[in-house]
């Protein structure tokens, strides 16, 4: 199956809007009403937690627009794919084991 630009427009889109979200949801206030200190502190743990759920997204991304098709159209084998995107999936693992525990100790 040739590659699809209409598809993968439609998947960037999803991603970035998914992001959006994610941004949106701060964990901690950042409130000017909290003291600088206390809010500059929460700007920091809301970003570290923002950057690791985007990069979740993005491994997801590449597995679901990269490697997933290339697999399942049998365009590489499964040996070249574990070239190309060597430990992807437990990275992933790791991120999202990451993020739980971030979100839970927050």
């Amino acid at each position: 199956t040739p590659f699809d630009m209409a598809e993968y427009n439609a998947q960037m889109l999803a991603v970035q809007k998914q992001k959006e979200i994610f941004r949106s949801e701060n964990l901690l206030s950042e409130s000017t009403d909290l003291p600088q200190d206390i809010r500059l502190r929460n700007m920091t743990i809301n970003e570290i937690v923002s950057t690791e759920r985007d990069f979740k997204v993005d491994l997801e991304t590449i597995m679901e627009v990269f490697h997933d098709p290339l697999l399942s159209r049998n365009i590489l084998d499964a040996q070249q794919l574990s070239s190309i995107f060597s430990n992807i999936g437990v990275i992933c693992e790791i991120c999202q084991t990451t993020i739980k525990q971030l979100e839970a100790t927050i």
